[in-house]
């Protein structure tokens, strides 16, 4: 389980185009954490770290696009990428 989170994310910063600043900043957590992520050091992350940044995520992600448009929802994701 620990490796699919790590897949993930890796995989969702990747897909967004973050830094390790940018994608620390949206998941939550410390760059290091970041780094340890992108780097598959999966020994240096518990499962509990790994959830609440999985929560962290998944709570941005339905406070930022409840009940939005399209329209609105390309453009918060454009303004993300930056």
């Amino acid at each position: 389980m620990r490796s699919d989170l790590m897949i993930y994310f890796k995989e969702l910063i990747q897909r967004q185009g973050w830094s390790q600043k940018v994608a620390a900043q949206q998941i939550g957590t410390t760059q290091q954490t970041v780094n340890e992520i992108v780097n598959g050091k999966i020994e240096k992350l518990s499962f509990e770290l790994l959830i609440a940044c999985y929560e962290n995520v998944e709570s941005r992600f339905n406070k930022a696009f409840n009940g939005c448009n399209d329209t609105v929802l390309l453009a918060k994701i454009d303004k993300d990428k930056r």
